[in-house]
């Protein structure tokens, strides 16, 4: 794994474990980190990535790592040994910004994905009544006719989250939850969060 990778996944995974540890109600979230095209050409990423677990002391199956629909094709064979070395670890794998790549069926069911995340762009339909919100309602049905949670991108107006919903999609992140924050703000927001519950 390249270093700025290695560093990336190590730092997420231990303020992942700190953060189970400081908020005990939350100890089943889990933490989701972006591999890069080059990582996946690494013939000793599972092994880096099950050292950085070990070492991090974080449970492999509140790890997930997001690969985008684009470098998954581009080698579909490679990526599929890399994806069930990873898989082995015990940890998760989401295929990220779905819809934006070039993914036949065939090679989208040779991966051993547990989720499939559906591109910001397509999301961005629902916040007009009036769109064509086709390829939302297309990627919900793929993922569970194929047995995989469906995620959307990039969910930025409370009146995405019942449009959603309506279509099958129970899972989303983006800026309407909350923005992007360093782990001593997460703590707060998770101190918050234990009083009022979840949401923004």
């Amino acid at each position: 794994m390249p270093r700025i990778g290695q560093h990336v996944l190590r730092e997420a995974c231990l303020v992942a474990k700190a953060l189970h540890e400081t908020h005990p109600d939350y100890a089943e979230i889990g933490i989701a980190v972006n591999l890069s095209p080059g990582e996946l050409n690494n013939e000793r990423l599972a092994d880096d990535v099950a050292r950085t677990l070990l070492e991090s002391r974080l449970d492999a199956s509140l790890l997930t790592l997001e690969i985008t629909e684009t470098s998954a094709m581009d080698d579909v064979e490679l990526v599929c040994e890399r994806m069930h070395e990873l898989r082995a670890l015990g940890l998760k794998l989401a295929l990220d910004d779905f819809g934006t790549g070039h993914s036949s069926l065939q090679r989208l069911d040779m991966l051993p994905l547990n989720s499939l995340k559906i591109a910001k762009p397509f999301v961005d339909r629902l916040l007009d009544s009036s769109s064509d919100t086709s390829f939302v309602d297309a990627f919900v049905r793929l993922a569970y006719s194929l047995g995989l949670e469906c995620v959307a991108e990039g969910i930025e107006s409370e009146i995405q989250v019942p449009r959603l919903l309506d279509r099958g999609c129970g899972l989303g992140q983006g800026f309407y939850f909350a923005r992007p924050m360093d782990a001593a703000d997460l703590h707060g927001y998770l101190l918050a969060t234990q009083l009022t519950g979840f949401g923004p």
